[in-house]
């Protein structure tokens, strides 16, 4: 992935294949194209996020503590692996990512998903378009892109 965040989605697969080890051409032993490849990275990644973001979740907790686990959850992971986070960015608007890559993983976000909905419910987020609660909290993650981790406590804040 960290050659994917230094030159973009295309990034020639052999430099991939060096990253991770391989002779240029071992990587299509097991991926019939570069875009099999891709699309098997991002569920590893998606569910690599989700496990995190699972994982205590307040799932009886207010709706309050619910979204600030998922946003401290986010933040820390992208905090700990920015090359991570920037893949992650290119890969949420690519094309490359098949519709039934994006469900297969859908379900392990359900938690996430369930709650973003409910806060767009409520409050001055109430009759905004679907959605929204979920772009607003991507765009709050993404002015903390890059952020230092001692300032991680002020990030935390923002929400």
């Amino acid at each position: 992935m960290y050659e994917i965040a230094e030159a973009g989605l295309g990034a020639p697969t052999a430099k991939i294949a060096e990253r991770a080890g391989l002779a240029a051409g071992a990587l299509f032993a097991y991926f019939a194209n570069k875009k099999a490849l891709l699309n098997e990275l991002y569920l590893e990644l998606k569910s690599e996020v989700y496990t995190r973001v699972n994982a205590d979740f307040p799932h009886n907790g207010s709706l309050e503590r619910r979204t600030l686990h998922i946003w401290s959850s986010f933040l820390d992971w992208a905090i700990e692996f920015p090359e991570k986070r920037k893949v992650s960015v290119q890969w949420n608007v690519s094309d490359l990512i098949a519709t039934e890559t994006r469900a297969r993983i859908a379900a392990q976000g359900g938690t996430v998903d369930k709650t973003l909905s409910e806060l767009g419910t409520r409050g001055a987020l109430r009759g905004l378009p679907v959605g929204f609660a979920t772009a607003t909290m991507s765009a709050m993650q993404e002015a903390n892109d890059g952020i230092h981790p001692e300032t991680a406590a002020t990030a935390r804040r923002t929400y």
